[in-house]
């Protein structure tokens, strides 16, 4: 089922690319390209009704990532990721230090350019996720692991073409924020930290 339903939503965006560009060629350099192209395919209203679809898509994108970023940062807690206290819940099981955390560091990436960049900035961390993906499918194939074979490793190949034409589309400025988040990422990740201390015996 799971196959089937990605089948089916790379055939539907496949479609969708292929009408986009029969209807308008020039499409790529259009700042909303679907929009553009449903109103050449269908007028003003149709462009109304498609740039309305893509505004509530974009804030349902938000809102998830709003919730999950959080849980991920929480999960990075421990002695070995960044410290126990980002992995603290409230009464309400909401992990309200990472919370915070994400609120600050969205709202300075608000502030130092376009919102549009931001929402570039959190598709390229997600291209980031499927490139780990990937690699982590590339490996256990090569290794002949969990029942993969090394035939696996073809199934990496659209994907990671894939991936490259969605990234090609960023800025220098986008692809410069993202390696910085990283690089501070792995900064936090390895900086020496105290040892917990030992438990009490009863």
């Amino acid at each position: 089922a799971m196959v089937a339903s990605l089948g089916f939503v790379t055939l539907l965006y496949m479609g969708l690319h292929a009408t986009a560009v029969a209807a308008l060629p020039d499409v790529s350099k259009a700042e909303a390209p679907l929009v553009a192209a449903a109103r050449a395919l269908g007028g003003p209203r149709l462009d109304y009704v498609v740039s309305l679809g893509t505004q509530v898509s974009a804030v349902g994108i938000a809102f998830g990532m709003f919730a999950m970023t959080p849980r991920y940062l929480a999960a990075l807690a421990g002695p070995k990721g960044l410290g126990a206290w980002v992995g603290k819940h409230s009464a309400r099981n909401v992990p309200l230090p990472a919370l915070l955390v994400t609120l600050v560091v969205s709202f300075a990436l608000v502030l130092s350019g376009r919102l549009e960049s931001l929402f570039v900035l959190a598709s390229l961390a997600v291209l980031g996720q499927f490139a780990v993906s990937l690699l982590a499918l590339c490996r256990l194939a090569w290794q002949r692991a969990r029942g993969l074979r090394r035939a696996h490793l073809w199934l990496a190949l659209p994907a990671l073409i894939s991936l490259l034409f969605v990234a090609h589309g960023a800025q220098r400025r986008e692809f410069l924020m993202l390696f910085a988040s990283l690089a501070l990422g792995l900064v936090l990740r390895y900086l020496p930290r105290r040892p917990a201390p030992d438990p009490k015996p009863d």
